[in-house]
């Protein structure tokens, strides 16, 4: 009778500990899910006020400008200023941010954009076109997606997960993403942020 309970003990136990495990696991992914939507949302928001910003240089200069103009125009308060890679750049924990702007070099029929350290700026096209992109960035990556916002004011998404281990880093789009999101180069997609399912 004795071993009978043993046999019958043991598999109980051993489930009751795969049960704790399992438990315990995804909630350490949920709460990981939640810190990292929460570090995108902030990006987000970061996005959303350069892109305010842009605004307000357009109708004081009559043309989009470098992020250095923005700060030098004084309508980005509170926002924290990194130089990453030789490039001013605008960091929210977990997020690199940038501004592209049109580049003088030809993408075809796109606009080609670009961040100021890799090509000179279209005047006439700064006129009419501007990007901003938040990209997960540092040690641990924030976020799982790139989010992308132009002078149209629609918010794209790219779902290119930072690789951590690899240090994978998403890239910026070379051209302006066209009014249905699709894909770009590097077969990268960017899919229109109203498009996808809430979180």
């Amino acid at each position: 009778m004795r071993r009978t309970r043993e046999f019958v003990a043991l598999p109980i136990v051993a489930a009751l500990v795969a049960v704790a495990w399992f438990v315990v696991h995804v909630r350490g992914e949920g709460d990981t899910g939640h810190a990292r939507v929460a570090l995108e949302d902030q990006a987000v928001r970061a996005v959303e006020s350069l892109a305010a910003a842009q605004g307000r240089l357009l109708e004081a200069e009559k043309r989009y400008g470098w992020l250095a103009e923005l700060r030098a125009a004084g309508g980005l308060p509170g926002v924290t200023y990194r130089e990453i890679d030789g490039a001013l750049t605008v960091s929210t924990p977990g997020y690199r941010i940038d501004v592209l702007l049109p580049a003088t070099t030809s993408a075809g029929a796109a606009v080609a954009l670009a961040p100021r350290s890799q090509a000179r700026l279209s005047d006439r096209l700064a006129r009419r076109h501007f990007a901003v992109v938040a990209r997960p960035w540092g040690e641990a990556p924030g976020g799982w997606r790139t989010y992308y916002l132009d002078e149209r004011g629609r918010m794209f998404v790219n779902e290119g997960v930072s690789d951590p281990t690899t240090r994978t880093r998403p890239p910026l789009p070379p051209v302006r993403v066209g009014e249905n999101g699709g894909t770009g180069p590097g077969g990268h997609r960017w899919w229109p942020l109203d498009d996808l399912p809430p979180r």
